[in-house]
C-alpha cells in the first residue's frame, strides 16, 4: 500500500475496541488497485442483503439514522475492513469510485448507507406506500407542520422523516412520509400540492430514489467522460511534443506479396527510412522517414512514375493534421504496449526469486 502525503494532517478517529483509526483531514491515503477492490468488496458484503438480514449489530446502527448512514469510525471497529486500511478517507474515496451504486458515501465522507434505491425486501414493501415532498420553508418545517399538510389533504402519515444535511443537520426542505395506504400515496402524488403558498415536488419514494440514482450514475459517467477527455487531451499534447511532423507516408492498394523489405527498398531513394509499418498480407501500411523533407518528393515521383511494387501500383499519401496525429496516438499506444509486456516479463521472470547459499549446482557450473 502506497504511503499518503507526509504533508497532510491526519486526525485520530477513536475506534470501539479502544485503538485509533488515522482520518486524513486532506489527501487520503492512496490505496493500491489489489487494496481498493479488496476494500470495496468487504464494504459491499457490510450493506449486501445477505449480510444486513442477519447482522444484527448492523441493523441497530442503521437504525441510529433515519436515512441509513453508518459513521466509517464504527465500520473501522471490523477486524477485516481494519486489516486493509485506518484512513477512513481512503476508504470513502473507494467506494465513491467504485462501479457498484449498492453503497453510497456522504457529503463529508465521514459515512456510508446502502443505496435507498435498493432496499431491503421488508423496506420495499414499506416505500410503496411512501413519499417525496420537496419545497417546504426550512423555518416552518416541524413533523406537526407536515402531518397536519398530509391530514388537510384527508390522508394520514404513518412516519415523518424530516431530511436533513448529514455533515451539519441543517433541515434539507424535504421529507419523505410513510402514508396509511398505497392508494393514499398515490392520490397525494396525483395531484397538485401546495403548502402556505409554496408549491411542492412530490413523488413516490422508490420513484425518487430511481430518479436520483439515475441523476448520480449519470454526473458519475459524465465525470468519468471528463477525466478520460482531459486526459486524451493531455496525451495528445504529450504526442504532439515528440512526433516527427510531416515523416509518414500512408500506403493503401499494397500486393498482398509485398513484404517490409520490399517497400523500404523503393521509398529509400528518397531518404533514410526509419520505420516500415507493414505486415506481409495486409493491403496498407506506413512508410516512415527519418526527416519530413524528402517525404512530398517520394509521393509525388512515386505517384508520377506509377512505381509498382511486386506487379501492383499502390496509392500514396502523405498524412497531414488530424489523420496524421491519429496516427502517432496508434503508434503511442502501440509503444506502451510493448513497454508494458516487458514489465510483465521481468516481473515474471523475478518470481521464482533467487537461489539461495546452498542450493545444487549443475554439473556444468
Amino acid at each position: 500500500m502506497a504511503e499518503s502525503d507526509p504533508s497532510s494532517k491526519r486526525a485520530k478517529v477513536e475506534l470501539g475496541d479502544g485503538t485509533t483509526a488515522a482520518q486524513e483531514t486532506s489527501n487520503p491515503v492512496e490505496l493500491d488497485a489489489t487494496t481498493k477492490a479488496a476494500v470495496i468488496k468487504q464494504i459491499q458484503y457490510y450493506f449486501s442483503d445477505r449480510n444486513l438480514l442477519k447482522d444484527k449489530f448492523m441493523q441497530e446502527r442503521l437504525k441510529e439514522n433515519k436515512e441509513g448512514w453508518v459513521p466509517l469510525a464504527t465500520l473501522l471497529t471490523f477486524n477485516r475492513l481494519k486489516a486493509l486500511t485506518t484512513d477512513a478517507n481512503a476508504i470513502a474515496a473507494a467506494v465513491r469510485g467504485a462501479d457498484s451504486t449498492l453503497v453510497e458515501v456522504s457529503e463529508d465522507n465521514a459515512s456510508l448507507r446502502r443505496d435507498p434505491a435498493k432496499p431491503l425486501a421488508e423496506q420495499a414493501e414499506l416505500d410503496k406506500r411512501s413519499i417525496y415532498a420537496k419545497g417546504f420553508s426550512t423555518d416552518k418545517l416541524t413533523l406537526e407542520y407536515v402531518q397536519d399538510w398530509i391530514a388537510s389533504v384527508g390522508a394520514t402519515a404513518e412516519a415523518v422523516m424530516i431530511r436533513k444535511i448529514p455533515a451539519s443537520k441543517e433541515v434539507k426542505g424535504s421529507v419523505f412520509v410513510q402514508l396509511a395506504t398505497v392508494e393514499e400515496a398515490e392520490g397525494i402524488v396525483a395531484a397538485p400540492q401546495e403548502v402556505d403558498g409554496q408549491t411542492l415536488r412530490v413523488e413516490m419514494k422508490h420513484a425518487y430514489h430511481e430518479r436520483k440514482s439515475e441523476e448520480r450514475k449519470k454526473k458519475k459517467e459524465a465525470t468519468k467522460l471528463a477525466l478520460k477527455e482531459e486526459q486524451q487531451k493531455e496525451r495528445m499534447e504529450a504526442v504532439k511534443a515528440t512526433m516527427d511532423k510531416g515523416c509518414v507516408v500512408h500506403l493503401t492498394n499494397v500486393s498482398e506479396d509485398c513484404s517490409r523489405e520490399d517497400l523500404k527498398d523503393v521509398f529509400e531513394e528518397f531518404g533514410e527510412v526509419a520505420w516500415v509499418d507493414y505486415s506481409r498480407g495486409e493491403s496498407e501500411g506506413y512508410i516512415r522517414f527519418k526527416a519530413a523533407d524528402q517525404t512530398t518528393k517520394a509521393v509525388e515521383t512515386l505517384t508520377e512514375r506509377k512505381t509498382s511494387i511486386k506487379d501492383k501500383v499502390p496509392t500514396l499519401k502523405l498524412l497531414q493534421d488530424q489523420e496524421e496525429m491519429d496516427y502517432w496516438l496508434k503508434v503511442d499506444e502501440e509503444r506502451k504496449a510493448v513497454r508494458k509486456s516487458k514489465r510483465d516479463n521481468r516481473h515474471k521472470g523475478h518470481k521464482g526469486g533467487h537461489k539461495g547459499k546452498g542450493a545444487k549446482r549443475g554439473k556444468n557450473n
